[in-house]
């Protein structure tokens, strides 16, 4: 009696020995055949998990999302400064474009339907949109090509619909082959109607020398 309960746990002590226990994934325990009676018992396996090698790094993570908070910041300033004035200056802006290019249509719709103009040629206060066509196509379509600039401008904001531009400029051309510039000091009043913004005031003279 004694022998045969000394033979099982010696067998129980060999099985133990030769498998240590441990846990598999999510804490399972994994079972094998036993060594000796067919039973099982429990088996030592370690799994590491291997990840995905394609997904970024925590620090090419942090680095994206960076990039998208500092664009958004960006795109957030830029709707916080546009106000009258700027509206305003891309008109101006529109403006020298047109008359640099000759384009009459590009800088007639431009001004208001009730615009007051006054060029620098203009003998009486033009009010008719067929008329500040006509100024334009004498201007610009000869003399080719042209140019102007504003070479300094101060701005007023009226409203949040209406913005006052006065400055100097200087426009230039070629005649006969010769080229020209004439300084000159203008003034330009933008206001919004409807969804545009469009010239309603416009007054140019020639610098006095």
């Amino acid at each position: 009696m004694p022998r045969r309960y000394f033979h099982r746990n010696r067998d129980t002590t060999q099985a133990r020995a030769l498998t240590p226990r441990s846990t598999g994934p999510a804490g399972k325990r994994l079972l094998l055949p036993g060594i000796r009676g067919g039973g099982p018992v429990n088996a030592s396996v370690s799994l590491q998990p291997t990840g995905n090698p394609g997904a970024p790094t925590s620090k090419e993570e942090k680095m994206r999302r960076f990039v998208l908070a500092a664009a958004l910041f960006a795109s957030l300033c830029a709707v916080a400064t546009a106000g009258p004035k700027e509206d305003g200056l891309q008109v101006l802006e529109k403006w020298t474009k047109a008359f640099s290019a000759s384009d009459v249509d590009g800088i007639v719709k431009l001004y208001a339907a009730d615009t007051t103009f006054l060029g620098t040629g203009s003998k009486t206060v033009v009010v008719k949109s067929e008329e500040i066509r006509k100024y334009f196509e004498q201007a610009l379509l000869n003399n080719r090509p042209r140019g102007a600039k504003l070479n300094s401008y101060s701005a007023t904001v009226l409203s949040d619909t209406a913005v006052l531009f006065t400055g100097l400029d200087t426009v230039t051309g070629v005649r006969d082959g010769t080229p020209f510039s004439a300084d000159g000091r203008v003034t330009f009043v933008v206001a919004k109607r409807g969804a545009e913004w469009q010239i309603v005031h416009f007054h140019r003279s020639a610098m006095p020398k």
